[in-house]
Order: C-alpha cells, then structure tokens, then sequence
C-alpha cells in the first residue's frame, strides 16, 4: 500500500512537520541531515525559490542525485519557482541531503520532504503538471488521474515576504510565510478523473505550483 512515511521541513536545523528558510545568496549549497524512516522507499523533495532567474541545479541524498521531475516558474521582475524532485530507495538512516541554488544576491530557497513507502521504484510519478501566475493571487493547475490510486502531492510558492499562502489539497502538510512564502501538502487518490490544485496568496505576486501524483508500486 502506498503511504506517507514521514514529512519532514527544514531550515537551519531539521524541524518536524514545518516548511522554513534554508538559505540565500548568490550561489548558495546548503547540507543538512535527513534520516529515512522504516519502509521508505522513495524520497520526494520539493524546492521554493525565488530572485532573478532562479533555479535549484542540483540536489544530492548520500552521495546520489536526486531526478528532477518537474517545475514552474513566474516571470515578474523577481521570479517565483517550484520543482519537484525524487530518488528511488534512499539509503536508510542518517544521510547528508544537499541542495545547490542560484539566484540574484536577495534569492532564497525553501524545501520540503516526503519520504514514502509502497511507491513504483521506476516511473514513480503517473501523471505531472505545473504552472505560473505574474502578479495575482492564486495559481491553478490540473492533472488526469489514471487510477483510482496513488498519492498527489503540490507545492506553491511565492516572492512575497509577508504574504501568507496555502494551498485546497486535502492536507496542507506545512507552510510557511517567510520568503519565498510557501506550502507544501497531500491528498489521497481514490477516484480517477480531474484533480485541480490551486495556490492561493494573501497578496498579489509572483506565484508558481508544481504537482504530481505518485504511483503505487
């Protein structure tokens, strides 16, 4: 059976179900440890970032890339970008995760982790979408569910420093409000069709949103 093993947020320091600043500068590598719980299998890590032109180029857990599934980006005069990144079977126990950004000298980044158990080991993600709003208050994307399975998962995230932001998942896992303002959060699969993710913001921004639902093995 498919399921959430652990959600994990980090900042400085590791923090238990939050969403917090991980770090800002022009060219910015960031390590923190990450333990893997019992019956993991494939690790979901999700990235916030906004500045001029940002992106995350890199992400590492023990050693091993991290695959880039998907992301979007805003193109206001300060960008707003979300992607979505996985590893098949982490290394269990206490690893190093490292993450590489780059952005104009005031960008920053935030993060986020699913570890999950009972998860497809070769094409995890069945279906991906994203998408983008340029000064406005809510961004809003869609994905055909294949299957009456699997767990969809989002991110959204915005410049703003101030803004409060959510998202209409059935679980919005963690959030935070300093910048990039960010949400991270799950619902569970039960019926095919259309699944609809919207972000919203308190104010208007730059906004992007990354989704997509995971398979079970």
């Amino acid at each position: 059976m498919l399921r959430v093993n652990q959600l994990i947020g980090f900042g400085a320091r590791p923090a238990a179900g939050g969403v917090e600043l991980l770090a800002s500068s022009l060219t910015t590598s960031a390590s923190f440890s990450h333990t893997i719980a019992s019956g993991t299998d494939l690790l979901v890590c999700f990235t916030s970032v906004w500045g001029d032109w940002p992106t995350v180029s890199a992400i590492t857990f023990n050693g091993v890339s991290l695959t880039e599934e998907t992301g979007a980006r805003s193109y206001g005069s300060q960008e707003a970008r979300t992607q979505l990144w996985w590893i098949a079977a982490p290394a269990s126990g206490s690893n190093t995760l490292a993450i590489t950004h780059s952005a104009s000298a005031d960008g920053r980044c935030a993060a986020g982790l699913y570890n999950l158990g009972g998860a497809h080991q070769t094409s995890p993600f069945a279906e991906v979408a994203g998408n983008e709003t340029n000064v406005g208050t809510t961004v809003q994307d869609s994905i055909t569910a294949g299957a009456a399975n699997g767990i969809l998962l989002a991110c959204t995230g915005n410049v703003g420093s101030a803004s409060s932001i959510t998202l209409d998942t059935d679980t919005v896992d963690a959030s935070q409000t300093t910048q990039p303002a960010t949400a991270i959060g799950h619902t569970i699969i039960t019926l095919t069709g259309v699944k609809t993710v919207t972000g919203t913001s308190s104010a208007a921004d730059d906004l992007a949103l990354s989704i997509g639902r995971v398979q079970p093995a």
